[in-house]
């Protein structure tokens, strides 16, 4: 049962990093998560893309996802994003069906971005034509609003 959380005892901390691998956020990110346990209400989770964009390797990946779902474990709510690239290969499928599959008996919450950030692309992509832009990740935070039940 995902309860919303009032506002006005919300302090939103950014650890990510551009570019970052799922290697990357076990071993800088997730620490800091860890370091400020007590405090956290709600870790949101987008990673994996990098990944298969620098090797397709969806085992690898896949492997990697589940020691950092392993990591997650605890944290009262933990929100995890499906790969946005999930429908344009079969590892992107692979990885987001393990995540379709394997983050809810942890008791995380799916945010299916993939389903949420649709097409035409065009008007939604940064001009590195990888990240969204503020119309593609606002496709994201629906999938995350949708999920969360907020």
């Amino acid at each position: 049962d995902v309860r919303p959380l009032p506002l006005r005892d919300l302090a939103v901390v950014n650890v990510s990093v551009s570019g970052a691998r799922v290697r990357d956020v076990l071993r800088e990110q997730v620490p800091l998560l860890h370091a400020h346990r007590s405090r956290v209400s709600l870790v949101t989770c987008t990673i994996g893309s990098n990944d298969l964009l620098r090797s397709p390797n969806a085992a690898r990946t896949i492997g990697a996802m589940r020691a950092l779902f392993d990591a997650l474990d605890g944290f009262p709510i933990v929100a995890v994003a499906t790969l946005p690239i999930g429908a344009v290969s079969i590892s992107g499928r692979l990885v987001n069906a393990m995540i379709r599959r394997e983050a809810p008996p942890r008791g995380f919450v799916v945010a299916d971005v993939a389903t949420s950030y649709r097409p035409p692309y065009r008007d939604k992509v940064a001009p590195d034509r990888f990240h969204p832009n503020g119309a593609g990740y606002a496709d994201w935070a629906a999938a995350f609003v949708e999920a969360l039940d907020w």
